[in-house]
């Protein structure tokens, strides 16, 4: 009913509340109750309030102030009304502040000048100082050390988002455990 211009519920909005309930029977029209004041007054609010917000967004929009990416990322899992963003883009939208010319130059340098001083990552041997441990199971035969006793922490998923379902290629989507029938000798 939300899209058909009524409110969430029947009577809100829409020709449901608008119509009168009567007119006389010459055509003279109801007179205007306190309850109809209000509601009028309460859809005068609603239109300050959408003039309003749009009027923040217009200085938003002139301050370059807005995200590129509409919503929050609660919303964006939610609503299958707002497109897809690549994540290359941050969340929050807007892009990270250009750094200064002199600063990027400085940086070059320093790292620059940190390579030549370090061993290059092909000719460098990775398991220097590295021995081979004795194994525990084998040296002493105690049957406690082929026990694994620890207990294993349980893995908690995430919540299923659309956004991270639709960007990866993992396409089954996770279905809740049917319930079990408990019910005995039936």
């Amino acid at each position: 009913m939300l899209h058909h211009g009524h409110g969430d519920r029947y009577g809100k909005y829409g020709p449901s509340r608008e119509v009168a309930d009567f007119e006389y029977a010459d055509g003279t029209p109801s007179s205007i109750s306190g309850k109809r004041f209000a509601f009028k007054h309460h859809q005068d609010h609603l239109l300050v309030q959408l003039i309003r917000s749009a009027a923040t967004v217009e200085r938003f929009e002139e301050d370059e102030l807005l995200p590129r990416i509409p919503g929050t990322p609660e919303q964006r899992n939610w609503d299958p009304e707002i497109p897809l963003f690549l994540e290359d883009v941050d969340d929050f939208g807007r892009p990270p502040r250009p750094v200064a010319g002199d600063m990027v130059a400085r940086v070059m340098e320093e790292r620059f000048a940190q390579e030549s001083g370090r061993t290059p990552i092909n000719l460098a041997n990775r398991h220097a100082g590295e021995g081979l441990e004795p194994n525990t199971m084998f040296a002493t035969y105690d049957p406690a050390a082929f026990v694994s006793d620890a207990a294993k922490k349980d893995v908690r998923r995430p919540f299923w988002s659309r956004r991270r379902w639709a960007l990866s290629d993992n396409f089954m989507v996770p279905v809740s455990p049917k319930p079990k029938n408990t019910i005995k000798d039936e």
